[in-house]
Parts: C-alpha cells; structure tokens; sequence
C-alpha cells in the first residue's frame, strides 16, 4: 500500500511538471527510493526536450541496467547498487547520449554542456552579445543563453553562459530575442531617494558589454536624460550551472551621465555596481555607487549610495 501510494504521487508530480509520461517496469529487487531516483531523474534530464504527448518506455533487470526507449530509438544505462548515486549517473548519461531517445528540434538548439552554458549550433546570425531564449518541445520558455564567444575556424563555433531559468537541457531549441530590450524600473536608497526609470537596454557585439538610455526622475535630481555604458557577468562562470545561484545571479556594473532641468540646467555623472536577480520578466538588483549632479549654480547629489531596485522588462 505504501509502495502504491508513493508511485501514486511520482506520477502525479510528473504530470504538473511535464504531460510525457514514463512507463517504468523493474524487475531488480530495489526498494522504493531506488525507483523513485530512477523515476526523476528519467523526468529531470529527459522530458524537457520531449513532445507533451510522449511516452518512454523504461524497463530496469536484475543486473541493474534501465533500457528506455521512444519512438525514436533506444538507450541502455547501466546503473550503480546505491540509490543516492543513481542521480548523478542518469544526469551524465542522458545529459548527452539522450539523442537516439528525442527528435531534435529544427533550427538553433542548445548542443555540448559547457560549465557556465552550452555550445550552440544551428544559428543563423553569429554574433557576440545576442541573446536567446531556451524552450523545449511545447515551445514553453525554460530559460535565456546569451553568446559570449564566437570562435572563428574550419568549423564556427559558438558559446554562451546561461543567463536566466532552470536547469537546462542539450537539444532544446532557441528563439532569438529581439536586439534590444525596454525596462520599467524604481529603487530606492539608504538616503530615502526615490526614483523611476524607463530605460533601453541594448546588448554590444562584445560580450558582457551593454549600452543603455532612457529617462528618469529621483526626489534628489528631478527629471534626467541618460545615456550609460555597462556590462552584465553572470555568475554561471564562477558557479556554474548546476545551482541557481549561478543560474539566475549576475554581477552588473554601470556608468552614465545624464541631463536634466532643475531650476537650470542639470549635469550629472554616476557609476554602480552590484548584484542583479533576473526572474524571467523581472530584475530585482542590490547596487553601490557614487553619483555627482549640479547645476551651474551649486551642487544638487553627491555622494555615495545604495539602492535596491526591481526593474519589468519586455524583450521582443
């Protein structure tokens, strides 16, 4: 009873989480933890780059070897005797040598697993700083990539690092983003200064390079015109990606110079630099810096500070 109950909930977690299904037979004489790592790591490293309606066929014998099998073809993995080392090896077989399981996607998909990202292939425009969205076989969004290096020779080869999402897979496919994107921001610091931005933000063909402009108003400079020049590191490349924080964390950094009006004509120059979330659509950040606003009659900021900001972004 207890055995059904927990193959019970297996089935019903998968099936909020992806519609394939797997239809497991185990002959091995393994307990129910040992089924239960079999059943989510097939689901974890699998189902992401298989059509919703799709089923895999699992059978694990005596000797511990899971045969899954698709439409496709077939794939056999030896497993170890020890339930928490069962995991670790279906994440290294199916990372990869999954391909004979699922149908690739047609176009630009993600290719070799690197530390911080993937090697992309299949890409029509091969530049550094293009960003992509990562969607699996329904076309859902399960993360973004941006390309870090483009590697020039008898074969090009492109790299990139994760810069948003879950856990992702070889093989999912890409959708390109548009090569700019628009962000409502506010923040507030330590000071109790308020502001609002709307702002651009434009990737540079040179990686992590940024370029934004927009406008904005703070109680401490009123209404600004500003133009700045930055760049975004994602801690992919100190952590990699096989936690979130390396996944969704980002060390950023700006500087900008601005114009306003303020009872005169109002000059202004700041720089920050910090750690920024990204949450699909949203950016939550924690920055310090130094600014300098004036007018030609006296100085109106100055100083150092720290905001902490969230920012909507819409990237077409």
């Amino acid at each position: 009873m207890k055995r059904a109950g927990l193959l019970l909930t297996l089935l019903l977690v998968a099936s909020l989480v992806s519609a394939a299904t797997l239809d497991l037979r185990v002959e091995a004489a393994v307990g129910d933890e040992y089924e239960a790592q079999v059943r989510s790591g097939v689901e974890k490293f699998l189902f992401g780059r298989m059509e919703a309606e799709a089923t895999v066929t699992g059978h694990l014998d005596d000797g511990l070897v899971l045969t899954l099998s698709t439409e496709t073809g077939s794939l056999s993995v030896p497993l170890p005797s020890e339930a928490p080392e069962v995991m670790g090896t279906l994440r290294s077989a199916l990372l990869w040598d999954a391909l004979s399981l699922i149908e690739l996607p047609e176009g630009a998909r993600l290719s070799y697993p690197l530390s911080s990202g993937f090697m992309i292939e299949g890409l029509e425009t091969r530049r550094e700083g293009l960003e992509y969205w990562v969607v699996d076989r329904d076309l859902k969004r399960r993360g973004s990539v941006r390309v870090m290096r483009v590697v020039e020779g008898d074969e090009m080869s492109v790299m990139a690092v994760q810069t948003s999402g879950g856990a992702l897979l070889p093989h999912m496919g890409l959708e390109r983003m548009g090569t700019f994107s628009a962000a409502l921001s506010a923040s507030i610091s330590l000071t109790g200064t308020i502001g609002v931005e709307a702002m651009v933000l434009q990737p540079l063909p040179r990686y992590p390079l940024e370029v934004r402009y927009g406008i904005g108003y703070s109680t401490a400079e009123s209404l600004t015109v500003r133009l700045g020049l930055g760049a975004s590191l994602p801690l992919a490349h100190f952590f990699g990606t096989g936690n979130v924080v390396g996944r969704i964390f980002s060390i950023e950094g700006w500087a900008d110079l601005g114009a306003g009006w303020d009872d005169g004509v109002l000059l202004s120059a700041s720089a920050r630099i910090g750690l920024s979330c990204r949450l699909s659509s949203w950016r939550l950040t924690a920055l310090v810096g130094t600014a300098h606003a004036a007018t030609a009659e006296n100085t109106v900021n100055q100083g150092l500070f720290f905001t902490l900001g969230t920012a909507y972004t819409y990237t077409p």
